[in-house]
């Protein structure tokens, strides 16, 4: 037996939600293929890294934290294309099994991208303000305990409401989700964890620029590091951006619809099509900041926190000739004469380290060169004399 409205919206408005439900299962159907596309593609090149370089990716973080946001927008973009048997039936129907699972991935979903967008601006920070790298073993962990967090926050509600007659998933404007009957297990399963990623993530990135640009022109002489680091902290800043941007028009029409006033529907229609394409804008941010999460995994950090490519001058020992640096992973490696290909997906970073020694010229006593008693200049050259220039 249905629920009762608004429990079960029998049939759907033609005027609002009809039509918005169309818009929203075309974007989540396209999240849906990409997001697929794309964690399938990562996931072979990760289980077949030997194939194509040396150090394999999964040893790089920043891809597998990308990797896991894909899936997290995955599950998103598949709760949303229930929205196509919603059109179909022209109804919203609670309880239902199809209810019940879209209200699941609408939780697990949006929790799961907020935690791996904060994940990747907090692996950022970690990397460029701390100039530190997690160990690999406690990454991995940190990965299955967000996992595992986000789960147990989608089953605590289910486990709770249990009993036949509770109406825990039912329609909540355009498709199903955590009954209004529940306004405090919306806020501490869903609502605090994504306002805590959202300006989490904003708060973490303004660290970051505030220490890139603080630094800037005290490494300016050298500029190298400094300049790689910077972009990639900017181009990796748009995955927690858009995070923020799509998912913050539903969470304020929520939360103010738990405060008692009313909105549009077309305004519940926009925020579920903005959630919804998430995923195909995370794709293509992934298409076109590949190259730099590669670069940001292969950026070495030395010891004495200089920039390799300063110009070094000292007294000492002669050194001719340049020295290249070429950087791969977490292996530095100098040689002379010679470079070496990275085996970060063709990413070669060489860095100009040259020597200067400055010596104070001493005249030889063995020396030739002088005046001779007449006062003239004896232009015969030393035998023993070294030329620096």
């Amino acid at each position: 037996m249905p629920f009762p409205f608004p429990a079960t919206i029998d049939p759907l408005p033609s005027a609002t939600i009809r039509p918005g439900l169309i818009v929203i299962s075309t974007m989540a159907l396209l999240s849906l293929i990409a997001t697929s596309c794309a964690a399938t593609f990562i996931i072979y090149r990760v289980s077949n890294g030997k194939q194509y370089q040396k150090t394999p990716l999964r040893y790089n973080q920043s891809l597998i934290l990308i990797l896991n946001l894909l899936l997290a927008d995955f599950q998103q973009a598949l709760s949303f294309c229930f929205s196509l048997h919603w059109l179909y039936k022209n109804a919203i129907i609670a309880p239902t099994g199809v209810c019940s699972a879209q209200g699941w991935l609408v939780q697990i979903g949006d929790v799961s991208s907020g935690m791996f967008s904060l994940c990747i601006a907090l692996q950022t920070f970690y990397i460029i303000v701390l100039q530190r790298r997690f160990p690999y073993k406690r990454f991995v962990l940190g990965v299955c305990a967000v996992w595992v967090f986000c789960v147990t926050l989608s089953i605590v509600s289910p486990i709770i409401h249990h009993g036949e007659g509770e109406e825990l998933y039912v329609a909540t404007g355009a498709w199903c989700w955590i009954s209004s009957r529940y306004r405090d297990e919306r806020l501490f399963v869903h609502y605090l964890w994504i306002f805590t990623c959202e300006f989490g993530t904003l708060i973490l990135y303004a660290i970051i620029f505030t220490f890139l640009r603080r630094n800037a022109k005290k490494n300016a002489a050298s500029g190298v590091h400094t300049r790689t680091m910077y972009r990639v902290a900017r181009l990796m800043l748009v995955y927690p951006v858009t995070y923020t941007c799509m998912t913050l028009p539903l969470a304020a029409y929520r939360m103010a619809s738990q405060s008692g006033k009313t909105l549009s529907d077309s305004i519940l229609v926009f925020a579920g099509a903005c959630m919804a394409s998430c995923g195909w804008l995370d794709v293509i941010l992934y298409l076109v900041t590949r190259r730099t999460i590669l670069s940001l995994q292969s950026t070495s950090f030395t010891s004495s926190g200089r920039d390799t490519g300063a110009i070094q001058m000292g007294t000492g020992r002669q050194l001719y000739g340049n020295q290249t640096v070429v950087e791969r992973g977490s292996l530095d490696r100098a040689v002379r004469g010679e470079s070496m290909a990275s085996s970060q997906e063709g990413f070669v970073k060489m860095e100009q380290v040259v020597q200067v020694t400055i010596e104070d010229a001493v005249q030889d006593p063995h020396s030739r060169i002088g005046t001779s008693e007449d006062g003239s200049v004896n232009p015969q050259k030393p035998t023993n004399a070294t030329s620096y220039w």
